[in-house]
């Protein structure tokens, strides 16, 4: 059996490899895929391998436009611990005065955790202004054509 490999790939894997096998802590950002506009939303962030003095990480929100001059929207700061085995959550809040509440356009937040370093973790998101959840029970758990079934609804807003 022949296997045949291109240097590209070898070349790629090489790269990624070499930040994780220099001993380097790895550092994760991570956010939901879809940010609700005027809601309270969580972000992680977490340092893998750490150990010693705590880790303050500053969590930016900014616009997101192409060619323009990203806005800074909210701002927070986590402080990662052992006590918190280097995990945190750290709360945002996208106000929506700089956004059109048009449900037709695509609009995206930028996300940047700051570690001292000099680490910055991105993250492009998409936003919305559609909250809540839609529940639907119903008294059968298979439905025969020509059956009747009865359903309840409960839609619930999260703000």
């Amino acid at each position: 059996m022949h296997l045949e490999i291109l240097p590209l790939s070898v070349a790629c894997l090489v790269l990624f490899l070499s930040s994780v096998a220099n001993g380097d802590p790895l550092k994760v950002l991570s956010a939901p895929n879809l940010l609700r506009i005027g809601a309270t939303e969580n972000i992680f962030v977490e340092c893998h391998d750490c150990s010693g003095a705590d880790i303050d990480v500053q969590i930016v929100v900014k616009t997101f436009l192409a060619g323009a001059l990203q806005l800074e929207l909210d701002s927070t700061t986590v402080t990662l611990t052992e006590d918190n085995n280097f995990q945190a959550f750290g709360e945002i809040k996208i106000p929506a005065d700089e956004f059109e509440n048009d449900p037709t356009l695509k609009q995206h937040v930028s996300l940047e955790a700051r570690f001292p370093d000099g680490t910055s973790l991105k993250k492009v998101v998409l936003v919305s202004f559609q909250s809540g959840y839609i529940f639907i029970q119903t008294n059968k758990p298979l439905y025969t054509p020509n059956s009747r079934v009865a359903s309840l609804h409960c839609v619930t807003d999260t703000f």
